[in-house]
Protein backbone atom coordinates (compact mmCIF):
# COMPACT_ATOMS: atom_id res chain seq x y z
CA UNK A 1 0.00 0.00 0.00
CA UNK A 2 1.33 3.29 -0.72
CA UNK A 3 2.53 5.38 2.07
CA UNK A 4 1.06 8.51 0.49
CA UNK A 5 -2.51 6.97 -0.45
CA UNK A 6 -5.21 7.35 1.88
CA UNK A 7 -7.11 4.94 0.35
CA UNK A 8 -8.47 1.86 2.43
CA UNK A 9 -9.27 -1.21 0.98
CA UNK A 10 -12.07 -2.84 2.92
CA UNK A 11 -12.89 -6.91 1.78
CA UNK A 12 -16.50 -7.38 1.37
CA UNK A 13 -17.22 -9.00 4.50
CA UNK A 14 -15.35 -6.49 6.76
CA UNK A 15 -17.57 -3.87 4.85
CA UNK A 16 -20.65 -5.28 5.68
CA UNK A 17 -19.54 -5.58 9.74
CA UNK A 18 -19.17 -2.19 9.42
CA UNK A 19 -22.18 -1.80 8.20
CA UNK A 20 -24.13 -3.57 10.44
CA UNK A 21 -21.99 -2.20 13.46
CA UNK A 22 -22.91 1.46 11.81
CA UNK A 23 -26.45 0.59 11.69
CA UNK A 24 -26.87 -1.04 14.76
CA UNK A 25 -25.07 1.68 17.03
CA UNK A 26 -27.70 4.07 14.86
CA UNK A 27 -30.21 2.40 16.71
CA UNK A 28 -28.92 3.09 19.93
CA UNK A 29 -28.30 6.65 19.56
CA UNK A 30 -31.75 7.31 17.84
CA UNK A 31 -33.93 5.51 20.05
CA UNK A 32 -36.62 6.28 21.56
CA UNK A 33 -37.02 8.50 18.55
CA UNK A 34 -36.54 6.03 15.68
CA UNK A 35 -37.58 9.24 13.68
CA UNK A 36 -34.30 9.88 14.33
CA UNK A 37 -32.39 7.61 13.15
CA UNK A 38 -31.55 9.06 9.76
CA UNK A 39 -29.63 11.75 11.79
CA UNK A 40 -28.17 9.36 13.54
CA UNK A 41 -26.90 7.48 10.46
CA UNK A 42 -24.97 10.43 8.99
CA UNK A 43 -23.52 10.91 12.90
CA UNK A 44 -22.16 7.38 13.42
CA UNK A 45 -21.22 7.96 9.83
CA UNK A 46 -19.30 10.50 10.69
CA UNK A 47 -17.86 10.18 13.40
CA UNK A 48 -17.25 6.13 13.93
CA UNK A 49 -16.37 5.33 10.98
CA UNK A 50 -13.77 7.51 10.29
CA UNK A 51 -12.70 5.94 13.65
CA UNK A 52 -12.02 2.69 12.84
CA UNK A 53 -10.72 3.16 9.48
CA UNK A 54 -8.10 5.41 11.07
CA UNK A 55 -7.21 2.39 13.20
CA UNK A 56 -7.26 0.15 10.11
CA UNK A 57 -5.18 2.57 7.69
CA UNK A 58 -2.28 3.74 10.35
CA UNK A 59 -2.18 -0.35 11.02
CA UNK A 60 -1.72 -0.89 7.19
CA UNK A 61 0.74 2.20 6.97
CA UNK A 62 2.93 0.64 9.39
CA UNK A 63 3.41 -3.18 8.00
CA UNK A 64 0.46 -4.73 9.39
CA UNK A 65 -2.37 -6.18 7.83
CA UNK A 66 -5.72 -5.34 10.06
CA UNK A 67 -9.63 -5.69 9.60
CA UNK A 68 -12.57 -3.87 11.02
CA UNK A 69 -14.26 -7.15 13.12
CA UNK A 70 -17.87 -6.48 14.58
CA UNK A 71 -18.20 -8.44 18.07
CA UNK A 72 -21.90 -9.03 17.64
CA UNK A 73 -22.44 -9.89 21.66
CA UNK A 74 -20.92 -5.93 22.21
CA UNK A 75 -23.31 -4.85 20.14
CA UNK A 76 -26.30 -6.52 20.99
CA UNK A 77 -25.31 -5.52 24.20
CA UNK A 78 -25.13 -2.31 23.58
CA UNK A 79 -28.88 -2.44 21.88
CA UNK A 80 -30.27 -4.12 24.86
CA UNK A 81 -28.37 -1.72 27.63
CA UNK A 82 -30.37 1.14 25.60
CA UNK A 83 -33.97 -0.87 24.97
CA UNK A 84 -33.84 -1.64 29.01
CA UNK A 85 -32.91 2.17 30.06
CA UNK A 86 -35.82 3.49 27.77
CA UNK A 87 -32.91 5.24 25.84
CA UNK A 88 -31.63 7.25 28.95
CA UNK A 89 -27.98 4.89 28.72
CA UNK A 90 -26.25 4.97 25.30
CA UNK A 91 -22.77 2.53 25.39
CA UNK A 92 -21.60 2.54 21.66
CA UNK A 93 -19.36 -0.44 21.39
CA UNK A 94 -19.58 -2.62 18.43
CA UNK A 95 -16.22 -3.79 17.35
CA UNK A 96 -12.96 -2.84 16.73
CA UNK A 97 -9.79 -3.46 14.62
CA UNK A 98 -7.76 -6.27 14.52
CA UNK A 99 -3.96 -6.05 13.93
CA UNK A 100 -2.84 -9.22 12.61
CA UNK A 101 1.20 -9.92 13.34
CA UNK A 102 3.51 -8.80 16.06
CA UNK A 103 3.02 -5.75 16.94
CA UNK A 104 5.03 -3.61 19.68
CA UNK A 105 3.53 -1.68 22.42
CA UNK A 106 4.48 1.54 20.27
CA UNK A 107 3.18 0.19 17.36
CA UNK A 108 -0.14 -0.51 19.15
CA UNK A 109 -0.46 2.81 20.99
CA UNK A 110 0.05 4.42 18.06
CA UNK A 111 -2.94 2.38 16.08
CA UNK A 112 -5.03 3.69 19.11
CA UNK A 113 -4.04 6.98 19.18
CA UNK A 114 -5.37 7.68 15.54
CA UNK A 115 -8.84 6.69 16.36
CA UNK A 116 -9.64 9.65 19.35
CA UNK A 117 -7.59 11.84 16.95
CA UNK A 118 -9.30 11.68 14.22
CA UNK A 119 -12.43 12.35 16.34
CA UNK A 120 -11.10 15.20 17.45
CA UNK A 121 -10.37 16.92 13.55
CA UNK A 122 -13.99 15.91 12.62
CA UNK A 123 -15.65 17.19 16.09
CA UNK A 124 -12.78 20.72 15.26
CA UNK A 125 -14.15 21.08 11.83
CA UNK A 126 -17.83 20.42 12.07
CA UNK A 127 -18.24 23.47 15.31
CA UNK A 128 -17.09 25.00 12.42
CA UNK A 129 -19.79 24.40 10.37
CA UNK A 130 -22.69 23.90 12.86
CA UNK A 131 -23.99 27.84 12.50
CA UNK A 132 -24.95 26.51 8.85
CA UNK A 133 -27.05 23.48 10.35
CA UNK A 134 -27.81 21.25 13.75
CA UNK A 135 -26.55 18.45 12.20
CA UNK A 136 -23.01 19.80 12.06
CA UNK A 137 -23.17 20.35 15.98
CA UNK A 138 -24.77 17.11 16.59
CA UNK A 139 -22.03 15.64 14.97
CA UNK A 140 -19.19 17.95 16.81
CA UNK A 141 -20.81 16.46 20.19
CA UNK A 142 -20.78 13.04 19.59
CA UNK A 143 -17.51 13.20 17.80
CA UNK A 144 -15.85 15.19 20.83
CA UNK A 145 -17.37 12.32 23.17
CA UNK A 146 -16.09 9.76 21.45
CA UNK A 147 -12.60 10.58 21.49
CA UNK A 148 -12.73 11.40 25.15
CA UNK A 149 -14.61 7.94 25.86
CA UNK A 150 -12.23 6.00 24.20
CA UNK A 151 -8.99 7.79 25.47
CA UNK A 152 -10.11 6.64 29.03
CA UNK A 153 -7.15 4.28 29.80
CA UNK A 154 -9.16 0.99 30.52
CA UNK A 155 -9.15 -2.17 28.58
CA UNK A 156 -10.26 -2.41 25.46
CA UNK A 157 -10.26 1.14 25.13
CA UNK A 158 -8.03 2.79 23.05
CA UNK A 159 -6.40 5.02 26.36
CA UNK A 160 -5.44 1.72 27.21
CA UNK A 161 -3.01 0.93 24.55
CA UNK A 162 -2.08 5.12 24.31
CA UNK A 163 -1.14 4.55 28.15
CA UNK A 164 0.50 1.34 28.33
CA UNK A 165 2.80 2.30 25.20
CA UNK A 166 3.57 6.41 27.05
CA UNK A 167 1.84 7.80 30.09
CA UNK A 168 2.88 11.21 29.26
CA UNK A 169 1.74 11.30 25.74
CA UNK A 170 -1.50 9.54 26.90
CA UNK A 171 -2.24 12.59 29.18
CA UNK A 172 -1.27 15.19 26.89
CA UNK A 173 -3.62 14.06 24.48
CA UNK A 174 -6.23 12.73 26.56
CA UNK A 175 -6.25 16.82 28.25
CA UNK A 176 -6.17 17.63 24.42
CA UNK A 177 -9.22 16.05 23.80
CA UNK A 178 -11.11 17.25 26.99
CA UNK A 179 -10.31 20.82 26.03
CA UNK A 180 -11.58 20.41 22.15
CA UNK A 181 -14.48 18.95 23.81
CA UNK A 182 -14.93 21.90 26.09
CA UNK A 183 -14.25 24.30 22.91
CA UNK A 184 -16.93 22.37 21.14
CA UNK A 185 -19.44 22.11 23.45
CA UNK A 186 -19.21 26.17 24.28
CA UNK A 187 -19.42 26.70 20.39
CA UNK A 188 -22.53 24.66 20.00
CA UNK A 189 -24.02 26.30 23.11
CA UNK A 190 -23.86 29.65 21.54
CA UNK A 191 -25.03 28.47 18.44
CA UNK A 192 -27.96 27.10 19.81
CA UNK A 193 -28.92 30.63 21.71
CA UNK A 194 -27.60 31.90 18.12
CA UNK A 195 -30.83 29.84 16.50
CA UNK A 196 -33.25 30.66 19.28
CA UNK A 197 -32.86 34.34 18.77
CA UNK A 198 -33.33 34.14 15.20
CA UNK A 199 -36.13 32.17 15.68
CA UNK A 200 -37.91 34.78 18.55
CA UNK A 201 -37.13 37.25 16.29
CA UNK A 202 -39.14 35.50 13.38
CA UNK A 203 -41.93 36.03 15.30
Amino acid sequence: MCAVSLAVELEKEEFIELVVAALGLSLVYAYPSLYSFPIALVTIAAAFVPHELAHRYLAEHLGFRSRFRLSTPSLVSSIMICLLSGGLVKVGTAGAVEVQGFASEDDMGEIALAGPLTNMLIAALSALFSPASPLFAIIAIVSAGMGVFNLLPVPPLDGHYVARWNRQNWALVFGLSLLVSALVSWSVVQDALGWLLWSWRGF
